[in-house]
């Protein structure tokens, strides 16, 4: 996993070898995310526009869901190290 250049958007690696990252969006939809694989385009897609809610199995494919533990350890860390201070 590693950011990009995109405010809060990172590449996240596929289980499938070969395959290129992932481009997940922490920001899309309101802050449900958004990714460019099929699980979240055939799946969680649909499922955000009926209205489901933020942060539920049912809007966040795994790659969303990497990303925001990727996202919310370092902000972890980070306000670990603040505290410390």
């Amino acid at each position: 996993m590693r950011s990009t250049d995109e405010r809060m958007v990172y590449a996240v690696e596929s289980d499938t070898p070969d395959n290129p990252p992932y481009r997940v969006d922490l920001l899309a939809n309101g802050g449900k995310g958004g990714c460019s694989c099929r699980d979240w385009e055939t799946r969680r897609s649909p499922a955000i526009k009926a209205g489901d809610p933020i942060g539920t199995p049912s809007t966040m494919c795994k790659h969303v869901v990497r990303a925001r533990g990727y996202f919310l350890n370092g902000l972890l860390a980070m306000m670990a190290r603040e505290e410390k201070t």
